[in-house]
């Protein structure tokens, strides 16, 4: 099969300089590797200085890394953050790739990835890294709360994540109600603080506190 030519759209040279110029270090460098006219364009805005490609940028970016591993043929930059990266973004496929093709380890896991598969509200990428060994702890919980994602705070108490009383303050200071009730309602523990912060930030929390017996740190209020 023939190679076919990139046909750009018909524009002046000079908006087509002024699109790339708006592009970041790492655009331009993959943009260089597209055609000849691109990689003109691209030296132009950049005075002829080849621009560089971050790692940071890769390890954010599934495509990216695909990008990298068919184009440049080059080891890919795996480590702990592409996997906070690909929880944080709710990228499945991303994180399943980066664990699978890391050397030596490259893209270890701890308790704080789960917090933040909890805090972004990825319920599917919570079970898979518990389903795959990944360990949890009570920030798992607390963080769930804090955001108010009560499905992934019910699976995290199903499959035995501890919680404390951190889980009903963060509820309590987000003004999450349902999430207070559940936990409660589960047995997990609250203390003054979670009167504390209800007081000064929701009536509804507050009452509900006051109604089940939280500890009331001001006892001549």
């Amino acid at each position: 099969m023939a190679n076919r030519q990139l046909q750009l759209p018909v524009l002046p040279k000079e908006l087509w300089e002024l699109v790339f110029g708006f592009l970041d270090e790492t655009s331009k460098a993959v943009a260089m590797h597209v055609c000849h006219e691109w990689r003109a364009l691209v030296l132009v805005t950049t005075r002829k200085v080849i621009p560089r490609i971050f790692a940071k940028d890769v390890r954010s970016s599934y495509s990216l890394i695909e990008w990298w591993r068919n184009v440049l043929g080059q080891p890919l930059p795996l480590d702990y953050y592409t996997c906070i990266s690909a929880v944080n973004h709710g990228h499945l496929a991303f994180l399943q790739y980066a664990r699978a093709h890391a050397r030596d380890d490259g893209c270890p896991w701890d308790e704080y990835i789960c917090l933040v598969a909890a805090e972004s509200g990825h319920l599917a990428i919570l079970q898979y890294l518990h389903d795959n060994g990944c360990p949890w702890d009570k920030r798992t919980c607390s963080s769930a709360a804090a955001a108010g994602h009560l499905a992934i705070l019910q699976y995290a108490h199903d499959n035995g994540c501890p919680w404390d009383t951190l889980a009903c303050q963060f509820a309590a200071d987000q003004g999450h109600l349902a999430i207070l009730q559940y936990l409660r309602t589960n047995g997990c523990p609250w203390d003054e603080w979670t009167y504390y912060t209800a007081r000064s930030k929701n009536l509804a929390i507050l009452q509900y506190a006051i109604d089940n017996g939280c500890k009331n740190i001001y006892i001549f209020s």
